[in-house]
């Protein structure tokens, strides 16, 4: 909160990466002083991949500045926005598709309501995590309810985890930088089921406890 308020204070600019994100978290754009946000319409918004967008204050946008791609001009993408066109052909059936997704994003109750359904999830894998010993890296209370890191099991490694839950289809992610060695991370975004997460669950504590098929 505090850093919120000097930003506000002294009219810092906020550029926000909500790829992962916005659908899921809340997002307070005035009173976080958000001049850019970044999103996609995957992810939170269960949409398909193919389309993302930027939500901009227009006075941050400099019509003048000489984009280096078609695709980054957001002076030109505003221009063509305020008479109703594009700066290119666009995706039809991704736009159809999230279009659809933004529908039942809305009768479902908004962003509150995915966030909730994601941190029901995310309860149920860390009480499970918890009984076979693998770590949380931060604070469940504190982490996004959208992507959790975790410590892997001891003596193990990332790649012989990633392959042995793709080869039984699950897909998850590995740390970056100084921690790809150390940590996994698994999101539960999307149509995932109860019975999704206890087959996940029951893959990994087989793993931690050697007894692989």
């Amino acid at each position: 909160m505090k850093y919120r308020t000097l930003r506000k204070k002294h009219n810092v600019a906020l550029l926000l990466d909500a790829v992962s994100s916005f659908g899921a978290e809340e997002i307070q754009f005035d009173n976080w002083n958000i001049s850019g946000c970044a999103a996609t319409a995957n992810k939170c918004l269960h949409g398909v991949p193919g389309i993302s967008f930027s939500i901009l204050r227009r006075d941050c946008i400099n019509e003048h500045h000489q984009a280096k791609s078609l695709y980054l001009d957001l002076g030109n993408y505003l221009k063509q926005q305020d008479i109703g066109g594009t700066p290119f052909t666009q995706s039809v059936q991704v736009l159809y598709a999230l279009d659809e997704a933004l529908n039942e994003h809305a009768d479902m109750g908004g962003w509150e309501s995915r966030r909730n359904d994601y941190r029901l999830k995310m309860e149920l894998l860390n009480k499970s995590f918890k009984s076979i010993k693998i770590k949380p890296y931060i604070n469940p209370l504190d982490s996004s309810c959208v992507l959790s890191t975790y410590y892997l099991p001891e003596g193990k490694t990332y790649h012989e985890l990633h392959d042995y839950l793709k080869h039984n289809g699950f897909v998850i992610y590995s740390g970056q930088g100084d921690l790809a060695a150390k940590v996994f991370r698994i999101s539960l975004m999307g149509a995932v089921t109860k019975i999704d997460i206890e087959r996940l669950i029951d893959l990994i504590r087989n793993f931690a406890n050697g007894q692989l098929p």
